[in-house]
């Protein structure tokens, strides 16, 4: 597994990313075949920290965000998300595309975790 952690107006420091990282071993229970993990954590206004987190693995893309006060509650939300979200079937996500047209290409594309049309 290919981890990539980026920062927008934040610096990365050791403790995010060994952080990150330790979580991520979570995540590695449902998604047995991931190939490429690209996290972005982003600080809006100094109040907001997002973050973003895009899984690539076994022909899917996955991708979720998550906004809290601090990085670290930003981080489990998270997680707690993608773990949530990960036992949901793929007619019940929102299919967002290929570069062809979505849904043509049999179990490939990209989904965005949402419940009822607002996405996460």
């Amino acid at each position: 597994m290919n981890l990539t952690v980026t920062g927008k107006h934040i610096q990365i420091t050791d403790g995010l990313k060994s952080y990150m990282e330790k979580k991520m071993e979570r995540i590695k229970f449902y998604f047995p075949h991931l190939i490429d993990v690209h996290i972005v954590m982003e600080v809006e206004k100094k109040i907001n920290h997002k973050i973003e987190i895009t899984i690539k693995g076994d022909g899917k893309v996955f991708h979720s965000e998550f906004k809290a006060e601090d990085m670290y509650q930003s981080i489990d939300g998270l997680i707690d998300r993608v773990e949530i979200h990960s036992s949901v079937p793929p007619s019940e996500s929102t299919l967002v595309g290929t570069g062809r047209e979505a849904g043509q290409v049999e179990g490939r594309g990209i989904y965005r975790f949402s419940k009822s049309g607002a996405s996460y």
